[in-house]
């Protein structure tokens, strides 16, 4: 799982580092929030209209350490007082690593979301997402079920709910 992890964080930074429109616009993001697959995270935002994304997220009561990539593309619809996009699809993908006891437990999530942004004013706001997550098998998922569970049917099991909210400010 170690080279599929360091794969994964080569292709991220690449994306991030790539010479594409969004980097041009030179509008970056940072953003405190909550939600899952992320848990607790500080994520960083690249773009306008289309942004890519960096996050790291915790959540201490259950050692739940995640990073992740994401893609949002903004619709061309603006709120009244600002000139801002208001709605936006998500996608990214998040690796995840479950500190327990002796052992880890490591996978990835792919999730898609659907989301509104609500602009203060126009360098702050609120990013609200729902949709959902597919937790992508590996050997030790498919054998024993996912998160520890029994064997049972991949479709209902790896099947999540994804949400997050988070508190953005414009650079």
């Amino acid at each position: 799982m170690k080279t599929s992890f360091s794969k994964f964080i080569v292709i991220l930074f690449a994306l991030l580092l790539s010479n594409n429109q969004s980097f041009s616009q030179k509008k970056s993001e940072v953003s405190i929030g909550l939600g899952f697959p992320e848990m607790f995270n500080l994520k960083l935002k690249r773009g306008i209209s289309f942004q890519t994304g960096l996050s790291i997220g915790y959540m201490p009561v259950i050692n739940f350490l995640t990073i992740s990539g994401d893609f949002c593309y903004h619709f061309p619809k603006y709120s009244e007082n600002i000139k801002m996009n208001t709605w936006q699809l998500n996608s990214g993908l998040t690796f995840f690593n479950i500190f327990e006891g002796w052992t880890n437990e490591t996978g990835l999530i792919y999730y898609a979301r659907f989301g509104r942004t609500f602009n203060f004013k126009n360098s702050t706001g609120i990013n609200l997402d729902f949709g959902v997550s597919v937790l992508l098998p590996n050997d030790k998922y498919t054998s024993y079920g996912p998160l520890g569970g029994g064997n049972t049917d991949y479709s209902l099991n790896y099947l999540f709910p994804s949400v997050s909210l988070g508190y953005f400010i414009r650079l």
